[in-house]
């Protein structure tokens, strides 16, 4: 099969549009990651399907008998930042020259498992794309976070590299012997064998318990696996290894499985469903806790300050937060709130990589082209990813608003997994770019109108879809319908987002001020949480409290609604926590609820009164005590 020839950015006039629909189509210079849809194909052209699962039988994950045991999360050995650090001032320059050095030094903090918040973002993994399909949008873990968050280096040598020097091979016959020796060869064992006492294959040892522990943990668990001895030792010599890649495809593997399992799970019989499943994962999967936070503000907590010269993973040390019961509402109405490039933002006393820059530039490509830029374009790139026992399909194209590029619809890429080999040449292929286009870190991305059609009439057809969820204003301005109108209360209810002001970035903030035609207007104030009034009237905004912003994931509701009301006016303030909803008598022009039964309004006083339940219960879960609470029927 042909290798693959395009190249990584194209550069095309297009008219764009903001993804979150608020903002009308501007023509611009816009720069896509490839291969994407040409628009001159003809008419007859058929857009490639975006695979959308349909509605769960049972939405809540965590309500299914399925026990997920996380086996590749490995806290820090006792004594093993000890061995980190007598080592540090000998062999950090080797370190740094194979590319493990940030990553050996994340392996020395702890992440506190909250299995609930990976169980509800791999549920709404696609094996067919290894992507996220969230309904308002696509994204994925990238070489990027492997990067950033893991300290692996993305280019180098393949882990399934066989060449073996004589030298190495007596180092592997030693380090086996030893092995043989302790078996089994336990993780601790190995340690206290080795540590500290000056041993010709010290260095060799430690980086073997590295890479089985922390890097790449085996089916036989909390042993030591000789498989990986060349690859330490090529290490030891500075040799660099390409381990993002292969760390990342062992993520996708276990998504893949994870995700596999979730539905087979929901299908499960009656008979069956008194029977818990269990799966075994072996990927690092702290790695997609961390994305998750990263990206997700909701669902975060406060991250740690880091210190000068600690790892990006520094942010999230033994932080806590208390368990999220609605994991998957949190991630449907996060929309505005996720953050697409989290690590250009910037970060007290972290060194970011220089593809983070404070304007565009086109660099050139070249042999002495810079090891951070030439990782960067392998990570725009669309390949093939080398794992010790999986190759995984890398497609960047699909979620270019995470590299700060424009999103236009993705086209299909070939397969080249015929073998490690093949896949591998696909991987390290030489970059045919003459110039590589760097972005402006805080460039706000947009999508393609045709992208835009093609994701609204790729949801449409699915029942758990919310009718335009990618171009829908945060709030309606009129109700047409009385199922339609409790939706949008509810999406009030729900779906407000506060910022977390250490993430805030103006060019992300949510466009919330709408006009009284239902158009967007070109203020973004994040800081203010809108009200509506009927067809006619302005919005209003209400500010809100740092102090809320900062603490508040949702507020304290309470609704009173008149039976014979003609037009109803929903008003919502939020100053230190006390909410205040307001129902009006208004004007008959709109559509009325007068034709609708008695019954039909009690039906939904209740179900929002469920709401305020559950709201009430979350506010006495995060802060302890009762909300403040105000109800008025005054105009």
């Amino acid at each position: 099969m042909a290798e693959l020839s395009f190249t990584i950015i194209e550069e095309r006039e297009e008219s764009m549009i903001s993804p979150t629909g608020y903002s009308k189509p501007t023509s611009r210079k816009a720069h896509f990651l490839t291969p994407s849809v040409n628009p001159s194909q003809g008419p007859n052209f058929v857009l490639p399907s975006l695979p959308i699962p349909t509605k769960p039988t049972i939405p809540d994950v965590q309500k299914l008998p399925l026990k997920v045991l996380y086996r590749g999360r490995r806290y820090p050995q006792k004594n093993w930042k000890d061995w980190v650090n007598s080592l540090h001032s000998k062999h950090q320059s080797t370190w740094k020259k194979a590319g493990i050095y940030e990553a050996i030094l994340s392996s020395t903090y702890q992440v506190l498992r909250y299995n609930e918040l990976v169980l509800g973002v791999a549920d709404k993994w696609c094996p067919k794309t290894n992507s996220f399909i969230f309904r308002w949008g696509e994204a994925t873990i990238t070489l990027e976070d492997m990067m950033v968050l893991g300290g692996y280096s993305v280019l180098g040598e393949s882990v399934k590299k066989l060449l073996k020097t004589n030298e190495m091979l007596e180092m592997e016959d030693n380090l086996i012997e030893v092995h043989r020796q302790l078996s089994p060869a336990r993780h601790y064992v190995w340690m206290d064998y080795f540590m500290g006492t000056g041993h010709k294959l010290e260095h060799e040892a430690f980086l073997s318990l590295w890479l089985s522990r922390y890097v790449f943990p085996a089916s036989l668990y909390d042993n030591v696996g000789k498989n990986l001895f060349l690859i330490a030792i090529r290490l030891a010599r500075g040799i660099r290894i390409a381990l993002a890649p292969a760390v990342l495809a062992t993520i996708y593997q276990d998504l893949r499985l994870l995700k596999g399992k979730i539905d087979a799970t929901r299908l499960m019989t009656k008979k069956d469903k008194g029977d818990s499943s269990v799966l075994d994962l072996w990927a690092p999967f702290q790695l997609v806790q961390v994305w998750i936070w990263e990206r997700f503000p909701a669902l975060r907590p406060t991250p740690n300050l880091i210190k000068h010269g600690e790892p990006r993973v520094a942010r999230w040390h033994k932080v806590k937060r208390s368990n999220i019961e609605k994991v998957r509402l949190l991630i449907d109405y996060a929309r505005d709130s996720f953050q697409w490039r989290p690590y250009a933002a910037g970060l007290m006393n972290w060194l970011s990589p220089k593809f983070y820059r404070d304007k565009e530039e086109w660099v050139s490509v070249g042999p002495n082209m810079d090891k951070e830029l030439e990782s960067f374009a392998l990570c725009l790139r669309a390949s093939e990813l080398v794992g010790l026992e999986y190759i995984e399909q890398y497609l960047p194209h699909r979620v270019a608003m995470q590299f700060g590029m424009d999103q236009d619809i993705p086209s299909c890429v070939p397969r080249f997994n015929m073998s490690h080999i093949t896949a591998w040449r696909n991987y390290s292929r030489l970059i045919s770019d003459t110039n590589l286009y760097i972005p402006h870190r805080l460039f706000e991305s947009d999508v393609t109108k045709r992208y835009m059609k093609w994701w609204n009439q790729s949801m449409s057809p699915k029942t758990y879809a919310v009718k335009g969820s990618m171009k829908r204003p945060r709030l309606q301005t009129t109700l047409p319908q009385s199922s339609k109108r409790h939706k949008e209360v509810n999406d009030v209810v729900k779906g407000s987002n506060f910022k977390d002001p250490e993430m805030y970035n103006k060019n992300r903030s949510a466009r919330l001020r709408m006009v009284s035609d239902g158009k967007p207007s070109s203020g973004t104030h994040s800081q203010y949480l809108p009200s509506v009034t009927p067809r006619g009237g302005m919005v209003r905004e209400e500010k809100l409290l740092s102090k809320t912003l900062s603490k508040v994931v949702g507020g304290s509701q309470r609704v009173t609604e008149v039976a014979n009301d003609r037009r109803a006016r929903i008003t919502v303030n939020s100053v230190n926590s006390v909410v205040t909803i307001k129902v009006h008598d208004e004007d008959r022009r709109s559509h009325s609820t007068t034709s609708k039964p008695k019954q039909k309004l009690e039906v939904r006083i209740r179900k929002l009164e469920k709401v305020l339940v559950g709201l009430k219960a979350e506010y006495i879960n995060r802060f302890g005590k009762q909300p403040k609470m105000e109800c008025s029927s005054d105009p």
